[in-house]
Parts: structure tokens; sequence; C-alpha cells
């Protein structure tokens, strides 16, 4: 359980997310509320060996808050066979088309496929600022809604 209040990024990441300095400089609400099972311990022998794997990742409350943008989420993920995410998030942001352009800074949307998940999000939407939808991952998969957004995640 983490629960921060005017979160201050690094001045690099801030300047990659928000290049245009629309947001400001600190995160008013960053409260995270979630459960990690890892395939070994956090322990001394860390160094020998390959890094803890991600086995399942449930969120009770993840809330970010940053200026108007919102975004609440909830759900489990765990890693399928191949390590990839498996399960459901359910996903509600305010000021939704902020955080498309955030992910694509982020490097989490193709530029290229930006328009057309804005072109989905106002069409589920109905123009509005506020999106509630699932976040899924699913056979290799992963999708907002009905929406494809390409690859799931690998957890490990």
């Amino acid at each position: 359980y983490a629960d921060l209040t005017a979160l201050t990024l690094p001045a690099a990441l801030k300047s990659r997310l928000d290049p245009a300095a629309d947001l400001p400089a600190a995160l008013s609400v960053v409260r995270a509320d979630t459960t990690l099972t890892l395939d070994r311990p956090l322990d001394r022998h860390l160094e020998k060996g390959p890094p803890p794997a991600l086995q399942t990742l449930v969120v009770k409350d993840l809330n970010l808050t940053w200026g108007k943008l919102t975004f609440r989420a909830s759900g489990q993920i765990v890693a399928d066979a191949q390590g990839r995410a498996e399960g459901r998030l359910d996903i509600r942001a305010d000021d939704w088309r902020g955080l498309i352009a955030l992910a694509v800074n982020a490097g989490l949307i193709d530029p290229g496929v930006a328009p057309t998940v804005e072109n989905m999000g106002t069409m589920i939407t109905g123009g509005a600022d506020m999106l509630d939808l699932p976040l899924t991952f699913s056979d290799g998969r992963m999708a907002l809604g009905l929406l494809p957004l390409g690859a799931a995640p690998m957890l490990r």
C-alpha cells in the first residue's frame, strides 16, 4: 500500500511525458493498494540468478490524479504459461484524451495508432470526458473494451 501526495517526477521523465508542460509539476494523488506475488522471495540471494518474476498482480485500488487527469483501476492480472499478462483491470479515467497523449509519450501506444484509439474512445463515451472500460489481457493480446491495443506485456 502506498499513499503519496505532491509526487514530483524527475525532470527528464516529466518532460518526456508532458513535453508541452500542460500538467502541474506534481501529481496530487498517487494511491496504490496492490498485492504482488513473485516466483521466489526477495532475499539476500537475489544476485544469484534471474530477478524474481511476477506471478500475480491484484489491484484493489490504483488512483492517480495529475492536474485534470484522473485514473483509477482495480482487478487482477496473472502470468500465463508464456509469461504474458492474463486477466482484467477495470479502468476509469477522466480527461482520457490526455491520458492517450501520456501513453504515446511514454511509448505505451504507437503514435500511428493514437488517432484510432481516440476515435474509438470518442465513440464509446459519446464524446464525454469520462471513460469507464475493462482493460483485458487474453491469449497474449490486450484490449480496452472492444479496442485491440496490441500484445499483452510480459510479466516474466
